[in-house]
């Protein structure tokens, strides 16, 4: 056992460190409610995402019927193609607040 995690656990684990970035961007989403208008058409929506590894989500409200609609996705690669662009700019982040 390492610490005060038990055995298996790191402590870099979701539930434990949380998000590796959070940021707004706009995805392409569609209502889950079957008696709204607007179920299954395709709307893009600014969203606050939040990812861990390769995979982000974020909670939005449907315009038409107002139900709260959970979304998940794979994290977006950056524009420049560098693939692990979210996790190098959280880990960025996470030298730049350690105090050496």
């Amino acid at each position: 056992m390492s610490g005060y995690y038990p055995d298996g656990v790191t402590g870099n684990e979701f539930a434990i460190a949380g998000a590796d970035k959070e940021w707004s961007d706009e995805r392409e989403v569609a209502c889950d409610n079957d008696d709204c208008l607007a179920c299954g058409e395709e709307v893009t929506v600014m969203l606050d995402l939040a990812s861990y590894n390769s995979t982000e989500w974020a909670t939005w409200t449907c315009a038409k019927c107002g139900k709260e609609v959970e979304y998940e996705g794979d994290v977006d690669n950056d524009p420049n193609g560098e693939e692990d662009y979210y996790a190098d700019m959280a880990r960025e982040e996470r030298l730049m607040d350690y105090d050496y």
